[in-house]
């Protein structure tokens, strides 16, 4: 939107309302509206809905950083058990780590959610002449499976365990 010929890292509008937006393609220079088989300003506007911060964002330009991944949260546990010197030999520990214990207890607990670095759910179509104003811009939306921006990191939400020995003269 800058015309800075990269348009992923603009900050985007987030609309009101459907007059506030084009969601579609162009063709020949003019402006095709999504239809029900394509993803629809119905669907962005619940996809908007879904993330408490968009919708309070509504009717601003989303600053910069102003969003960010939802908190993760993970409990970690280490048990160690010192062996004292047996016959000489020298001294053992042994240890216990699990990490990400909460997803251990529940599964619905300990998730990471993220957004991926070439995540986009709008993207810039082109700019068209639209009800008389030049270079109105126009959008296509592409509605996440889960309606919202964030998915769900499989391998950071699992749990791990491992079992260590260290022995020490």
């Amino acid at each position: 939107m800058n015309n800075d010929g990269f348009d992923q890292n603009d900050l985007f509008y987030v609309p009101r309302n459907e007059t506030e937006i084009l969601i579609g393609t162009i063709s020949s220079g003019k402006y095709v509206p999504a239809t029900k088989a394509n993803t629809t300003y119905a669907d962005l506007d619940a996809f908007i809905k879904n993330n408490e911060f968009l919708n309070e964002s509504r009717g601003k330009i989303f600053e910069r950083n102003s969003a960010r991944n939802p908190w993760s949260e993970y409990i970690d546990l280490k048990v160690t058990q010192d062996i004292p010197d047996f016959m000489g030999m020298g001294a053992f520990q042994i240890s216990l780590d699990i990490l990400n214990v909460a997803n251990l207890l529940n599964k619905d607990w300990g998730k990471v959610e993220l957004t991926t670095f070439d995540y986009a759910a709008v993207r810039l179509q082109g700019r068209i002449t639209h009800n008389g104003r030049a270079n109105t811009p126009v959008y296509s939306f592409t509605k996440p499976n889960n309606n919202s921006p964030y998915s769900i990191s499989d391998i950071s939400s699992r749990w791990a365990m491992q079992f260590g020995v260290r022995y020490t003269l």
